[in-house]
């Protein structure tokens, strides 16, 4: 088997255990995100990211969770979902307008 082989295989093996994991350090929720670790720092120190301090308050720990939480907070609605939105709105709005 080649080294590049290995190496893939490795890395997959790696993000296959990283996805079973409950808690994270910064390193392992930024890859586990797609994202720098710099930005999961960003995020703590604007407080838009739920941490655990431990060590002493040296190292942070997050919840998969609580990863996920966050990655859904982050999603956009597709024109239909907001169309169908609006138009629930606007029906809402009229009956109580007759109520």
């Amino acid at each position: 088997m080649s080294e590049e082989k290995i190496d893939k295989l490795i890395s997959l093996m790696e993000q296959i255990l990283l996805q079973q994991k409950e808690m994270y350090n910064a390193k392992e929720a930024a890859a586990y995100l797609g994202v720098k670790t710099s930005w999961i720092y960003k995020l703590v120190h604007e407080r838009k990211l739920a941490f655990y301090k431990i060590g002493g308050g040296k190292m942070l720990a997050f919840e998969r969770k609580t990863l996920d939480e966050y990655i859904k907070m982050s999603r956009y609605l597709s024109n239909n979902e907001m169309e169908n939105q609006s138009d629930d709105f606007i029906q809402n709005s009229r009956n109580e307008i007759k109520s």
